[in-house]
């Protein structure tokens, strides 16, 4: 006795399911940008595409082969408490749209990378809450290094002003000893006075030099008159 089913029609629709895949594949590893999905219960990758392996060095198989481990193995420990907090939002409110963050992660030579990240909520349970996320990431590292040298840039200046202004006072001080300390108490309560008032601190900081230097011109006054 044989029964027999006709099939067809399920294979051509698993037939179109696969070549639908296979496309949407195709596209999403011909982003310039790294996409994943997170799961937030199982705490591992689901899906990531090909940019994993041109961003860190890894395979989308490596990938998921770190599993719930993923972040131990390549995320800077400095971010890790700031990435759990941003996937805790998701999971503590239902509402939320999207949320952006920064973070370091190790790629396969041990160099770090900065990538900017972008989620959206992507899967729900039945109670409405986000239990996987879509993320797009792209690669800031480049920026990253232009803002840290400018940063370092920015504070030699501070010093060198600041070695500049205390030379510069210390002179006046010497020629009119006097007036010693002064100035520093002129700046200090200037200072107090700017941001009692509500200035920005670059202004708070101009004033304080002002104050620091208001006096400089005694430098060119003969001491007699001093």
């Amino acid at each position: 006795l044989c029964v027999l089913e006709d099939t067809t029609e399920r294979k051509a629709s698993q037939q179109e399911l696969a070549d639908s895949q296979r496309f949407f594949s195709r596209i999403l590893d011909a982003s310039p940008n790294l996409i994943y999905i997170y799961n937030l219960v199982e705490q591992r990758n689901v899906y990531v595409n090909r940019e994993i392996t041109e961003l860190l060095g890894y395979t989308s198989e490596q990938v998921s082969a770190f599993g719930s481990t993923l972040f131990e193995h390549i995320l800077h420990p400095e971010d890790a408490e700031r990435v759990v907090q941003h996937h805790a939002r998701f999971a503590m409110n239902n509402d939320v749209a999207e949320l952006e963050i920064e973070y370091r992660m190790q790629n396969s030579d041990g160099e770090w990378r900065w990538l900017r990240s972008r989620d959206v909520a992507f899967a729900r349970d039945g109670q409405g809450r986000v239990t996987e996320i879509l993320g797009f990431s792209e690669n800031i590292t480049a920026a990253r290094v232009v803002e840290e040298e400018l940063a370092q840039q920015r504070e030699r200046l501070d010093r060198t002003l600041t070695s500049v202004i205390d030379i510069a006072g210390n002179i006046v001080e010497m020629r009119d000893p006097y007036t010693a300390g002064h100035q520093r108490r002129v700046a200090e309560l200037a200072v107090w006075m700017a941001q009692d008032l509500g200035m920005s601190e670059s202004e708070v900081a101009d004033i304080k030099v002002a104050g620091l230097l208001h006096d400089v011109g005694k430098a060119g006054v003969p001491t007699e008159i001093l």
